[in-house]
């Protein structure tokens, strides 16, 4: 469900279309937008492609310039102070899972490096 959202907000910003919109444009405004500027006709999965390709890119690049996959966690203190609305903490394991269930969905190794570029 996250990366959905994060291609479609991917899209949206290679559109460089107002982020107070956001939320209202859906896939298929998406493809509208898409066809009334260039003529050319994507699907969903067409779209969540060339998402997906600019994440990699960027992921790419930033790793190359040193990201390493300690700098995807959240700092100490959200692990170690209790959060004011809820009394809970948020556990290191959780976030890991959720990490790791991240990298999965992106199709990247464990380290969160994406696949070589294949195109």
């Amino acid at each position: 469900m996250f990366t959905e959202w994060e291609d479609r907000l991917t899209i949206f910003d290679t559109l460089i279309l107002c982020r107070f919109y956001r939320d209202l444009y859906q896939w298929e405004e998406l493809a509208t937008i898409i066809r009334a500027t260039t003529g050319r006709e994507f699907d969903v999965a067409d779209m969540r492609a060339i998402a997906a390709r600019v994440t990699d890119t960027t992921r790419r690049f930033n790793v190359r310039e040193g990201l390493t996959p300690e700098d995807d966690r959240l700092p100490r203190r959200f692990h170690t102070e209790v959060l004011p609305e809820s009394g809970k903490l948020i556990s290191r394991d959780d976030t890991d899972t959720l990490l790791r269930e991240y990298y999965q969905a992106r199709g990247w190794d464990k380290h969160g490096n994406p696949p070589e570029d294949g195109f």
